[in-house]
């Protein structure tokens, strides 16, 4: 993605690559300042926190944490998501205020939402909001790059009836942009941490920021992250349990991603049953194992759980409802933007790991992965 980026910016005339960069350098030296400005005070607060626990409440750091990633943009908002599900690593409360990121990040006005749906012209001459025939004017959520509507199917299109209910993925304005600086201020820092620090060097934080700026900037083109959901949908098809929406390819485009709306609960809502925990374990292995295709962005905000009745396919929250014989149980996973692939040796490392943890041996567990880490080779 990087790659085709820097080639795309080659083929510009130099007047437009000159002035593009002046912008991108002014862009990206301003982030910095306001990184330092606005990341001072919050480090500040969990000193504090430590030091003095009677003066200044964790709780507080917390928070002021929170608003920090969400004033610095989408790309700090995608970490604090990250952050909110790493319990191992971080402090419970971190975790519970970061989590709200998940599907909480600030909104865009309405205004841009029905601009991006009103400007959008199909192959037939017909716009996008024609196809709609109603649109919730209020987000049902927002992530890091985009917000979701409800709406409804005015006509037939791509084998689906009119009246159907379905999910509109819009793009916030302006962050590809936005993306591209931070992209920018992450390889300074990736540069800074190469230069300062030989233990840094030795981890190779250049092929992390790669890695990672890759995955972010792919999420920014939701005609992908449809062939993403295609995909899915083709692995998963004889585990019909395992539910991803169905994008309507002939409305989507890369600013607005059309989906079918897929009713379930969260995790944190429901009691999660052991057959319901068997199957989200089946569904990662075969993600990794057999399909060698893997969701890169499974946090709680993007996996939804329900029961099925078979007979009439009514759905419930309650997950011991009825018996297996008159109801299954359904994972729904959504936002597929973000996907990668194991190398051969990723992919044996995850077995062994696997291997280490069903036999609850933690020292071969600590073993394996420190024996086959990067630093390691």
């Amino acid at each position: 993605m990087l790659v085709l980026q820097q080639e795309a910016r080659l083929k510009q005339p130099k007047v437009i690559r000159w002035w593009k960069s002046i912008k991108l350098s002014f862009a990206v030296t301003v982030q910095v300042i306001r990184m330092v400005i606005f990341t001072f005070p919050v480090v500040v607060l969990f000193i504090l926190a430590l030091k003095m626990p009677h003066r200044v409440e964790f709780r507080t750091a917390c928070v002021a944490l929170q608003t920090l990633l969400v004033r610095l943009g989408p790309t700090y908002i995608k970490l604090g998501q990250w952050m909110g599900t790493r319990h191992d690593i971080f402090p419970k409360e971190i975790c519970y205020h970061l989590s709200n990121l998940c599907d909480k990040a600030p909104v865009h006005p309405w205004e841009h939402s029905e601009m991006e749906l009103t400007r959008q012209v199909l192959p037939t001459g017909e716009k996008l909001i024609d196809y709609l025939e109603t649109v919730d004017r209020q987000p049902i959520n927002s992530g890091s790059v985009a917000q979701v509507h409800h709406a409804v199917l005015k006509k037939p299109c791509d084998g689906l009836p009119a009246g159907t209910h379905l999910a509109l993925k819009i793009l916030h304005p302006n962050v590809r942009e936005r993306i591209w600086v931070d992209v920018w201020v992450l390889q300074i820092f990736a540069k800074a941490l190469n230069f300062c620090s030989a233990d840094a060097r030795f981890a190779d934080p250049l092929v992390h920021w790669y890695e990672f700026s890759s995955l972010l900037l792919s999420q920014l083109n939701f005609e992908r992250e449809a062939d993403n959901m295609d995909q899915f949908q083709y692995n998963f098809r004889d585990i019909p349990q395992v539910v991803f929406p169905t994008a309507l390819r002939s409305l989507t485009n890369a600013d607005v991603l059309v989906e079918t709306f897929e009713i379930g609960w969260k995790m944190d809502d429901i009691v999660v049953t052991k057959n319901m925990a068997d199957l989200g374990i089946r569904m990662f292995l075969k993600m990794i194992f057999e399909d060698n295709f893997l969701h890169a962005d499974l946090h709680t905000g993007n996996i939804l759980l329900r029961r099925r009745s078979i007979s009439d396919g009514t759905l419930t929250n309650d997950l011991t409802e009825g018996s297996d014989r008159t109801h299954v149980n359904e994972i729904i996973i959504l936002d597929p933007g973000l996907v990668t692939t194991l190398s051969p040796h990723d992919r044996e490392t995850v077995l062994m790991t696997f291997a280490a943890v069903a036999c609850g041996d933690s020292d071969l567990t600590a073993e394996i992965a420190l024996a086959r880490s990067p630093c390691n080779g």
